[in-house]
């Protein structure tokens, strides 16, 4: 990660997502099916997904870990892979996730 020493690490991240038109309730059930794993995980504080209302197709994970060992252990989650091989044919351009951290 950045240089963010221990104590102003949030863990928190939002990552656009865009999906095509034709697979939204694919992609839906498959973000339902890891969200109680990953929900369930160590040092998991919330993780979210929304569609926004002026476009259906567009969604944003907000999501927050206890700290950077936990994100770190979250990424290498089978279910996590899982989630992203599913996801792979119904995205519709690049995911972007952006951390952000505390200044004051």
């Amino acid at each position: 990660m950045h240089n963010i020493s221990k104590e102003d690490f949030m863990g928190k991240s939002i990552a656009k997502i865009k999906i095509k038109t034709d697979k939204i309730e694919d992609f839906i059930r498959a973000v339902e099916k890891a969200c109680p794993l990953i929900r369930h995980e160590e040092g998991c504080i919330f993780y979210e997904l929304y569609q926004t209302e002026a476009d259906p197709t567009e969604f944003y994970y907000c999501e927050e870990w206890r700290s950077e060992e936990d994100l770190k252990k979250h990424l290498s989650q089978p279910h996590v892979a899982e989630l992203i091989r599913a996801c792979e044919d119904l995205t519709d351009g690049d995911v972007t996730p952006v951390f952000w951290h505390k200044v004051v």
